[in-house]
């Protein structure tokens, strides 16, 4: 039998996390040294990695990581297991992924953050066609993840600077402006 997939998912907050995510899918973002990618493929090995992220984002991932990305490279007929790209990964939330059982979901603070799809619901998710079918995945039986999983509800916050004209930094008197998304 082949391996199961392990679908890294963007939902609809990824393009809030602007300017980091212009450029690569939520799930390359790091946290610490590593992205979410990075720690799904290290504490769950015994997955294949796919990804699915916004519009022409995917295609430059997919041809720069080699990695399959969009539903149609998603293999027909396979245990699957589609994952948030906002949850960071640890030992304790990665062995509750692994025992999901097809049909059932892992919440964070009360947000589906993971669930095991069979082919038939593989199919109902792809013609619906999002990158995170929420209104599908919140149907799904669940439990509460352990672990870090908690880090998926939280939002960026950043800061722009609008320096006076010569002025580059806030310390020469540039305006700090808090931005929360």
């Amino acid at each position: 039998m082949s391996a199961p997939v392990l679908l890294l998912a963007e939902d609809s907050r990824a393009a809030s996390f602007h300017p980091l995510s212009d450029t690569r899918p939520m799930f390359e973002l790091r946290t610490g040294i590593f992205s979410m990618r990075e720690r799904a493929a290290a504490l769950l090995p015994h997955f294949q990695l796919h990804g699915l992220a916004r519009p022409g984002v995917a295609e430059c991932w997919e041809e720069s990581s080699g990695i399959p990305a969009g539903w149609q490279r998603v293999p027909e007929a396979r245990d699957l297991v589609i994952v948030n790209a906002r949850v960071l990964i640890d030992a304790a939330w990665a062995a509750a992924v692994s025992s999901l059982k097809t049909g059932e979901a892992l919440r964070t603070a009360g947000v589906v953050s993971a669930a095991r799809l069979d082919p038939a619901m593989l199919g109902e998710f792809r013609k619906a066609g999002s990158t995170w079918p929420a209104e599908h995945l919140e149907r799904f039986p669940a439990r509460e993840a352990p672990g870090a999983g908690a880090v998926a509800l939280l939002g960026v916050r950043m800061v722009r600077t609008r320096p006076p004209a010569g002025a580059f930094t806030p310390a020469l008197g540039g305006t700090v402006e808090p931005l929360t998304v």
